[in-house]
């Protein structure tokens, strides 16, 4: 009973909430044009995001829906989606997404890079490196000078050092072959970070995905709620209409009664 008349009372709020949208306007005397509300500069600052982190860290966060959800729960979590939207904080963000660079390089590796970064990451020693011996002409063309600068960089990063040259970079390219996929896997790592302190993209990705994941299961909460409603009103008017039978045969019988 008293999880009915929480759905109950969700339905009542659902709708109260839409009727008076609706009314005030006109109760109020505020006019906006069509443009303003989807068009235009009135629906534009919702596409304005801040990603910045909740104040509050994870105590901050809020749950997205779930199938699971009654639709008094589904109602609250979506009534605070909503305030963070209106607020310009984003969705993404306080349902507990992080930028993980590492994670997003790691989509780009391949299987062998993958398997040499996480064998280098939990601890795996690596051979010396004579930093002043080990050196090698790097070619004159502009892409062999970009990479191998930049495995120069991925070979600080892995032996813990600092002053990595192209010309080391070189070395280890033709010497230690076996080791390029892991300078691939560290260069991957880097770019990913320099393109997340450039670019919004993965959070605007984000941004979407959960806007839409959390409209869906609220829409399905609400879809599986209605359906179960109108299967009992069914039985309840069938039910009825029974007893209300057995109640008018009765009274027909009755001396004086007369049916309505």
């Amino acid at each position: 009973m008293a999880a009915q008349t929480g759905e109950k009372r969700a339905i009542d709020e659902m709708i109260g909430d839409s009727r008076v949208s609706a009314n005030m306007p006109a109760m109020t005397g505020e006019k906006r044009t069509f443009e303003e509300m989807f068009g235009g500069s009135g629906a534009a600052h919702l596409a304005e995001v801040d990603y910045s982190i909740p104040e509050g860290g994870t105590q901050a966060l809020l749950p997205l829906p779930e199938s699971v959800d009654s639709l008094e729960v589904t109602v609250t979590k979506m009534k605070d989606l909503a305030r963070v939207v209106e607020q310009g904080k984003s969705l993404a963000i306080y349902t507990g997404y992080r930028r993980d660079p590492v994670q997003i390089a790691k989509m780009a590796m391949t299987p062998f890079e993958k398997k040499q970064y996480e064998a280098w990451v939990a601890g795996a020693e690596m051979a010396a490196i004579d930093w002043e011996g080990n050196k090698k002409d790097v070619p004159r063309d502009v892409l062999s000078q970009v990479r191998f600068s930049e495995y120069a960089a991925a070979m600080d990063e892995i032996w813990g050092h600092e002053g990595a040259t192209p010309e080391n970079a070189a070395w280890l390219a033709s010497e230690m072959t076996h080791a390029l996929p892991l300078l691939s896997a560290i260069s991957k790592v880097s770019k990913t970070c320099t393109d997340l302190a450039s670019s919004t993209r993965d959070l605007d990705e984000m941004e979407v995905k959960t806007a839409h994941t959390a409209v869906a299961v609220a829409m399905d909460n609400m879809t599986r709620v209605f359906t179960a409603m109108r299967k009992m009103s069914a039985t309840v008017n069938r039910s009825k209409d029974i007893l209300q039978a057995r109640e008018h045969e009765i009274k027909a019988r009755m001396p004086g009664y007369k049916r309505r």
